[in-house]
């Protein structure tokens, strides 16, 4: 038997085992909606797939969006605060911390002084990223601690 032939029967019978197993196994999950209720200060849990709500939290005042950790474990709600930009009012000065599992507030990262977080997204490195509009400049937030780890502003 030449060695293009055994390679070739060897590639041909790991893909038809491949194509076996994953055609016999479950399904994935279609997991959980996570949507920030900005109007109610609230963040839903929903099943998409029974389009049923599983719970109704209550976060800060304009929580209106939100990031998910890489391990599905939490969601980040920005709390961004009652006031327009250039209006007077109340700026977000924190982070609010959803866990998924439990279907509760976790926790709320103190950002230390009013910066209208928003717009969180999770980086390569493991690290969450916002927005933080009064400073021009981008929060560095470690999941892990929970703390504002930098601050790198565009001046």
């Amino acid at each position: 038997m030449s060695l293009r032939f055994a390679l070739f029967l060897a590639s041909s019978t790991l893909l038809a085992f491949l194509m076996t197993n994953s055609s016999n196994s479950a399904p994935p999950s279609p997991g959980v909606l996570v949507v920030a209720n900005q109007k109610e200060h609230t963040v839903l849990l929903v099943d998409p797939e029974a389009r049923r709500e599983l719970a109704k939290i209550s976060v800060g005042v304009n929580g209106h969006e939100v990031a998910v950790s890489p391990d599905s474990r939490f969601a980040y709600v920005p709390i961004y605060g009652n006031s327009a930009v250039g209006k007077p009012g109340t700026d977000g000065t924190s982070i609010d911390v959803i866990d998924l599992q439990q279907r509760k507030l976790a926790s709320t990262i103190d950002l230390g002084k009013p910066l209208r977080p928003h717009q969180p997204l999770f980086g390569p490195d493991g690290l969450l990223y916002v927005s933080a509009e009064l400073a021009n400049a981008v929060g560095i937030i470690d999941p892990a601690t929970r703390k504002l780890i930098a601050e790198p502003s565009a001046s």
